[in-house]
């Protein structure tokens, strides 16, 4: 019972309750040793606390607790990223783009052939985005790119999923030794590093198909030797042209490409680069011409599901035994199989 009227506090837990006795209890023996009451007030007063109001200990703790915790997560994760600075997190293969790096001269920005690559593999839903980088010179060699060093710089520069090299469109008639060393020098910097080779076979004049044919073969021999994959643009386009007298992959020169030339070179590319068959949807593209651009391809309808599939056949011709594109965790069965 309290005889001086003053109501009961409550208290949250045992500690509370304690603390607040000790605190009552001296406040009480203070008060019987001296005369009057004021002087215990103040002395609690001076000392910052009321014997009236429990100390909560609880809440205080709980914040050290955490504040210690996030203390020791922020000096693992310092200590892990300066010991780990590459670690990355797994990322699905879907989601990874293709890395490919084409080494070559203006046969193929003249063409637009990187960007056309973009472009076929926008039309047929690539299972994986393409990341295309091109180093590309005026008339150069794979001769040439060797001597200033910026092609084996760039190789190395980053691991590359495909590393694709195009030398000029005639020297494997003129030079074909030459090109062997080239392709081989450049194809163990970049198997190094883990990348894939392909070799990417030129193009004849238009109606050249005897010179065409000595230019495959030179080159696929010289892939089977270094044991590469052959993307070939130049058996493509003749393969087309030869069945499908309408359709012209020429401009007037008989040379560069039109639009359905330079999507002929890029699906062949492509096919090899992912191992699947290409898609062509004339009103999802623009190519960049010699001649100026070209908003649309002109071939459409069951023309053009032939063209898929001749183009399709060609690789698989020209690769024999050889498996195409890079793993796929988890795909469709057969997905780039489909003819």
């Amino acid at each position: 019972m309290v005889e001086d009227g003053s109501s009961i506090p409550e208290y949250d837990d045992d500690d509370d309750v304690e603390d607040a006795v000790s605190s009552r209890s001296g406040s009480e023996s203070e008060n019987t040793s001296r005369s009057g009451g004021k002087s215990g007030l103040k002395h609690h007063a001076a000392n910052g606390s009321d014997p009236g109001t429990p100390t909560r200990r609880g809440p205080r703790i709980a914040l050290l607790y955490t504040s210690v915790f996030l203390m020791l997560v922020a000096i693992i994760g310092g200590v892990w990223y300066f010991m780990f600075p590459n670690a990355q997190v797994d990322v699905p293969d879907e989601e990874k783009p293709i890395k490919v790096l084409i080494i070559g001269n203006d046969t193929l920005h003249i063409n637009d052939v990187p960007n056309m690559l973009r472009e076929v593999a926008n039309m047929s839903k690539s299972w994986r985005p393409l990341e295309v980088t091109c180093l590309a010179k005026e008339d150069y060699s794979l001769a040439q790119h060797l001597q200033e060093k910026d092609a084996e710089a760039l190789i190395k520069e980053q691991r590359w999923d495909f590393v694709v090299l195009q030398d000029r469109w005639l020297q494997p008639l003129q030079d074909p030794s030459g090109m062997l060393d080239s392709v081989r020098t450049l194809s163990k910097a970049a198997r190094d590093r883990g990348s894939r080779v392909v070799l990417f076979v030129p193009w004849a004049d238009s109606g050249e198909n005897e010179r065409q044919e000595v230019l495959s073969a030179v080159s696929r021999k010289l892939a089977e030797r270094l044991s590469i994959d052959v993307a070939p643009a130049g058996d493509v386009l003749f393969a087309v042209s030869n069945k499908h007298k309408e359709i012209q992959p020429y401009v007037a020169d008989k040379h560069h490409v039109s639009s359905i030339g330079a999507w002929l070179a890029a699906a062949a590319l492509y096919s090899v680069l992912t191992n699947q068959k290409p898609k062509l949807i004339a009103e999802k593209f623009l190519f960049h011409g010699n001649d100026g651009d070209e908003s649309h391809i002109p071939v459409t309808g069951d023309l053009a599901i032939d063209v898929e599939t001749q183009v399709w056949q060609t690789i698989n011709e020209e690769n024999p035994g050889r498996k195409l594109g890079l793993p796929v965790k988890n795909a469709e069965p057969a997905r780039g199989l489909e003819l």
